[in-house]
């Protein structure tokens, strides 16, 4: 699944995502905690970290958690993503770009890239994404507001 990710407004942290062209989910990250909200086709979803401080960030949709994503360490940018009996790594792809990059992390083996979300441009807050077709559209969205999330850290500690 290719995905194009386009800021609405660069006063923001709202986001539209299309695919094909046609918009599919809209993205827009809460101002004071960190947590979105959801807009999948027709279906309202709940982003949200669990702790104030720490704790795990959720996917959620009426009342029931499809995804959780783990964040191991405050100095790295990686979460565990687990969902429906399976493990992913998102982490960036080096300190030095804003690159993402998935992993499916098998019980026996090495992590296979399953997906990756990449910038277009340098001062731009769009981005391309690429997913496994076997990863519902929702989880998707979750990787992609989680990667939004680590842009938004990124750009606060830099003023």
């Amino acid at each position: 699944m290719d995905l194009f990710i386009k800021s609405t407004n660069l006063f923001t942290w709202r986001f539209d995502v299309f695919e094909d062209g046609v918009s599919v989910a809209e993205i827009d990250l809460n101002l004071f905690k960190e947590g979105a909200d959801l807009r999948i086709k027709d279906e309202t979803f709940r982003f949200f970290r669990e702790g104030l401080v720490s704790g795990a960030y959720v996917l959620e949709a009426y009342g029931r958690e499809i995804a959780r994503a783990d964040k191991p360490s405050v100095f790295k940018r990686r979460f565990a993503v687990h969902f429906g009996g399976r493990r992913f790594i998102l982490e960036d792809e080096s300190i030095f770009r804003r690159t993402f990059v998935v992993r499916e992390e098998p019980e026996d083996g090495i992590g296979v890239e399953v997906g990756r979300v990449k910038p277009v441009g340098i001062f731009r807050r769009s981005a391309r994404a690429r997913f496994d077709d076997d990863i519902p559209l929702a989880v998707n969205i979750f990787l992609i507001g989680l990667v939004v999330l680590m842009w938004r850290r990124s750009s606060r500690s830099k003023s």
